[in-house]
């Protein structure tokens, strides 16, 4: 079993070493938890120096030179990563712009329209949102205010095309965002991040966000993060990796990891790609970890070149890969190799897996089905079961009911991804358990 769950806590490295290619200070050291990462922008989000607060006034995609009385995201965005005193265009600049601001966007539909020159521009006034400093983006919920980046198009040689990189948002080198209540749908990009794409050691936070509906040519049709992915009460679903004719596969349908990702109470589903159809990570960087998540009904389609070991749920690359893995559920995937996963997890106990044949790594308190025997987690369809984003609600009878850690042990997240109290008394036999997975 090795590490305890108190072990994925503390740590020492930061964003920016990470930023600046430092990789010995990161190998076999935990990241730091999300808390303390993100400490700063709490703090200036609760009224701490240099920290503004901007409200989205209109759904339009504007970039105005001029005052007038609309502020569009890309406007509020602009004057954050400008550091604009008195805002752009209609927006207005509540506190002292500085490194930590806010951005409230209210319920609608926003589409980036504005055509950007060229896809390698760091361009923040037409294509995809670009974010380059440390910025909270807060919605009014899933499907309430929802990011639809269909039309951030770059102009390329044979006319419009998709961006490079993240089809909606795009965070640039290694600043810090948190983005809450959302749903980013929609993107599309070339290379990585059809929804949302981390780069160059920067630090996403995702909470109460569903990431649906996005496609990508190579990697991560929901989420590509070559930096700190944190994810909280998270769904990644409906999203694919299509492949260029005579191009390379797409890898990660759901979530595409290269450094690290931390993930709780988040539901992966329903996504698609050429390996890995919901989460395909390469890195070793220590400190990865999935607590209490679900990953079901997605699909690998296979890469030619391959030696036999997709995956349509996880795949890890390399094998050396260090993911750890407790109170989750990997099942009901498909894929022509390995329908649920392959490569080595460190388990930290409780988890349900369909076919466990090409990964290994688990304990005495896993769960393991097997290809001539699958193990069926009893999974209802991806809904809305309470909470603001959608789950896979356990059907009466599943083996995950009552089946995580028990409530005087290490014990699972107080809530699950719904907001729902547990552990509870799932099954009726008088003692309280956490569920596996998200729900």
């Amino acid at each position: 079993m090795g590490a305890t769950r108190e072990d994925l806590r503390g740590g020492g490295v930061s964003p920016a070493a990470v930023a600046r290619g430092d990789r010995s200070r990161t190998r076999g050291v935990v990241p730091p938890a999300l808390p303390a990462l993100l400490a700063a922008l709490a703090f200036a989000l609760a009224g701490g120096a240099g920290a503004a607060t901007i409200h989205v006034t209109t759904t339009e995609d504007e970039l105005d030179a001029t005052p007038n009385d609309a502020c569009s995201l890309r406007e509020a965005v602009y004057t954050v990563n400008h550091l604009v005193a008195q805002g752009v265009g209609g927006c207005q600049v509540i506190g002292t712009i500085g490194e930590d601001d806010e951005i409230v966007v209210p319920e609608g539909r926003y589409v980036p329209t504005r055509t950007s020159p060229g896809p390698f521009s760091v361009n923040d006034g037409a294509g995809n949102l670009q974010l380059f400093r440390n910025v909270a983006i807060r919605g009014a919920g899933p499907g309430r205010t929802v990011i639809d980046g269909s039309g951030a198009l770059v102009l390329g040689a044979n006319g419009l095309a998709p961006v490079h990189y993240g089809g909606v948002f795009e965070l640039v080198e290694d600043g810090t965002a948190a983005i809450e209540g959302v749903t980013v749908t929609g993107g599309r990009a070339r290379y990585g991040g059809g929804g949302i794409a981390v780069r160059g050691g920067a630090t996403l936070s995702l909470t109460e966000v569903e990431v649906a509906g996005n496609r990508v040519e190579r990697e991560g049709a929901g989420i590509y993060s070559f930096g700190w992915l944190y994810l909280r009460n998270v769904t990644v679903s409906d999203n694919s990796g299509e492949a260029a004719a005579g191009g390379p596969p797409s890898r990660g349908g759901g979530v595409f990891s290269k450094w690290l990702i931390d993930a709780r109470n988040v539901t992966i589903s329903d996504n698609v790609a050429s390996r890995g159809g919901g989460l395909y990570v390469e890195s070793t960087i220590a400190g990865s970890v999935l607590d209490s998540v679900t990953i079901t009904d997605n699909a690998a389609l296979g890469d030619p070149g391959a030696t036999g070991d997709t995956a349509g749920g996880v795949e890890l690359r390399p094998v050396a890969t260090d993911l750890r893995i407790v109170n989750t559920i990997v099942a009901g995937n498909a894929g022509p190799d390995h329908p649920d996963c392959s490569g080595r997890l460190d388990s930290l106990g409780h988890n349900l897996i369909g076919v466990a044949n090409a990964c290994s790594g688990f304990g005495p308190d896993d769960m393991l089905g097997a290809a001539s025997s699958p193990l069926d987690p009893g999974l209802a369809p991806l809904d809305h079961y309470g909470g603001g984003t959608r789950t896979h609600a356990l059907l009466p009878g599943s083996p995950a009911v009552d089946s995580g850690p028990p409530a005087n042990g290490t014990g699972c997240p107080a809530a699950d991804q719904r907001g729902f109290p547990r552990p509870e008394d799932g099954d009726g036999d008088g003692a309280r358990r956490c569920d596996i997975g998200a729900y």
